[in-house]
């Protein structure tokens, strides 16, 4: 309030001008009247020189900013094995979603670390191909400057980018027939091509590039070994 006695310190007062500032040491000039003479009305208090003086010439309306972080996780930076990091983030996930009423302990489930791989790519492809997701979120077409058109990419239930085509209708296993869009340009990348390296025993490139396609599809890869 303008006529705080205290407010006026906040306000920017010198500090050789404190001694003689009458606000600060006797407050507003009607508390030497009568109570009967005391402001009762806001309007009156609004009136009043002190606050008048405190009143800015231009006044400017708020305004409020949402900026979205698309910052992928910095722990990929840390971690040299794709199975580290998903551990990671599992246990990451369950001090999250950690119940007081029942606190699990022990080892990671598969649904935990099912949610954590799902958060990695979530997160992956937000960054990477997040004009491809507008698009389809949208129900728009895709341009065909974008190189993902022609692996008909669509959102699933769990709002993952995957590869579209003909072998949804085969009796392949779910995540076989639409496997999880990779950008080829990020870490994430060099771990998987990794981990599916050295967990089929140094396989070739095109039986590693199998392998890891019964999960991900790595856009524009060449040669995956040369990722290992």
């Amino acid at each position: 309030m303008a006529s705080c006695s205290f407010g006026i310190i906040s306000r920017g007062l010198d500090p050789e001008k404190i001694q003689q500032s009458d606000l600060l040491w006797f407050g507003p000039t009607f508390l030497e009247t009568p109570a009967v003479n005391f402001p009762r009305y806001v309007d009156e208090i609004h009136n009043c020189e002190p606050y008048q003086r405190e009143l800015k010439d231009n006044q400017m309306e708020s305004m409020c900013f949402l900026v979205q972080n698309n910052e992928i996780l910095p722990i990929i930076d840390k971690c040299s094995s794709f199975l580290k990091l998903q551990g990671v983030l599992a246990w990451c996930v369950r001090f999250k979603e950690k119940n007081p009423l029942q606190i699990t302990t022990g080892n990671l489930t598969v649904a935990e670390l099912s949610t954590a791989l799902l958060c990695l790519v979530r997160k992956v492809q937000f960054v990477y191909f997040i004009t491809e997701i507008w698009c389809i979120e949208r129900g728009q077409q895709l341009t065909d400057s974008i190189n993902l058109l022609t692996l008909s990419p669509f959102l699933d239930e769990r709002k993952i980018l995957c590869v579209g085509g003909r072998l949804r209708h085969s009796n392949l296993p779910a995540e076989q027939k639409d496997p999880m869009l990779i950008p080829n340009n990020h870490l994430i990348c060099d771990l998987i091509i990794k981990h599916y390296h050295f967990s089929y025993l140094h396989t070739g490139a095109e039986a590693t590039l199998a392998n890891i396609r019964t999960k991900f599809w790595i856009v524009n890869v060449a040669d995956p070994k040369s990722n290992v």
